[in-house]
């Protein structure tokens, strides 16, 4: 399962208050996600007790079963992850 978070930075590394988003790394979520997430509720529980980074969590996803809730975020989840030009 991949986990995708966008939310408010603390600020250690960029500006106080940064929108940002990352991907939970992978063998983290393997190890520390119970395999019976299976729906929003489960998934949102598990997103603020292991993401550290943020101040605060606007959205996240757990693709393929999981979508963002509101369709900016994958939008704004794209632009911060797609190519530098």
């Amino acid at each position: 399962m991949k986990v995708q978070v966008i939310g408010v930075h603390w600020g250690a590394y960029l500006a106080q208050g940064s929108l940002l988003a990352i991907d939970e790394p992978t063998a983290a979520v393997e190890y520390s996600a119970p395999d019976d997430i299976t729906d929003r509720e489960d998934l949102e529980d598990w997103v603020l007790t292991h993401s550290g980074d943020f101040s605060q969590v606007t959205d996240f996803a757990a693709l393929p079963r999981i979508e963002f809730d509101r369709e900016e975020s994958e939008f704004f989840y794209f632009d911060c992850m797609g190519p530098a030009w």
